[in-house]
């Protein structure tokens, strides 16, 4: 009787590390996109870094006669807040009462949309917040720091923020409107407390 040969054929090892790598820069792509084509409505991205895994929140108040948003480049070197008469108020410190502040905002009820603000003698309260965050991307950390900007019209009792939020050195600023907010007596007092010498 004749034996039958039987040939094992050897299990082919699959090769792991390239699947890995197209996944994580498929997520990375994705991701980014949805970074690039989000909303960028000014009060909803305060709101995200608010919500985020905040490490600092510092910023100076500054009053000042006219408020100038445009960003200006000069020679290859991008600067912005131009703003007329400034005068140093108070440096922020204290990042709960600030904290609070950003997040009294979606509580105001909005008024006038306006394209610049008017020079006034009575002048405005010129906040410059800057929030670092620890932002998670896929397996690494790293942090990201933010500029919001708030103009208070101390005769009207109106404070007014960018429609969209862009980088600080962004030219799409430029094109950007203003939307106001009426303050109520808690953000009066904020105000108040904020600005005080």
């Amino acid at each position: 009787m004749a034996r039958r040969r039987v040939k094992y054929s050897r299990k082919r090892r699959i090769n792991i590390l390239p699947v890995i790598i197209i996944v994580f820069a498929v997520a990375a792509v994705v991701v980014l996109m949805m970074k690039l084509f989000s909303s960028r409505d000014y009060v909803s991205q305060l709101n995200y870094v608010l919500s985020s895994d905040v490490k600092l929140i510092s910023g100076n108040v500054s009053k000042v006669s006219e408020v100038d948003t445009e960003v200006y480049v000069n020679d290859g070197i991008t600067y912005t807040n131009q703003h007329k008469g400034k005068i140093h108020v108070n440096d922020l410190n204290e990042a709960g009462k600030i904290r609070i502040f950003l997040d009294s905002l979606k509580n105001l009820s909005e008024d006038s949309v306006v394209s610049e603000l008017p020079s006034k003698q009575s002048g405005y309260y010129w906040l410059h917040v800057n929030v670092i965050v620890e932002d998670n991307f896929l397996l690494f950390k790293n942090e990201e720091e933010y500029a919001f900007n708030f103009y208070y019209d101390i005769e009207d009792e109106k404070v007014y923020v960018k429609e969209k939020f862009y980088d600080e050195f962004s030219k799409k600023n430029n094109k950007v409107k203003l939307q106001g907010y009426n303050a109520d007596e808690n953000y009066k007092k904020l105000i108040e407390e904020l600005t005080t010498y």
